[in-house]
């Protein structure tokens, strides 16, 4: 088994300097642009058979961005 860690993209917690932890911010656009770039390259190169992703919203819209490239399960806990 091969796991493939992916940090999310930029969040609106980032923008404000603030420490996220359980905090549930958004993409930003930037960060949804950061999160196409990823899915592009990861489609190519590692393409999963499952996503597992936190439900944050930071954390689940990117992982959504990269679920369209592929159109493998995701699943969101």
């Amino acid at each position: 088994m091969e796991l493939l860690v992916i940090r999310h993209g930029e969040s609106e917690a980032d923008l404000l300097e603030v420490h996220e932890g359980r905090a549930d911010f958004p993409l930003t656009e930037v960060g949804e642009t950061q999160a196409r770039k990823m899915a592009a390259t990861v489609a190519k190169e590692y393409p999963p058979e499952i996503i597992l992703a936190s439900t944050l919203k930071r954390a689940s819209g990117t992982a959504k961005i990269l679920q369209e490239a592929i159109g493998c399960e995701l699943k969101c806990t």
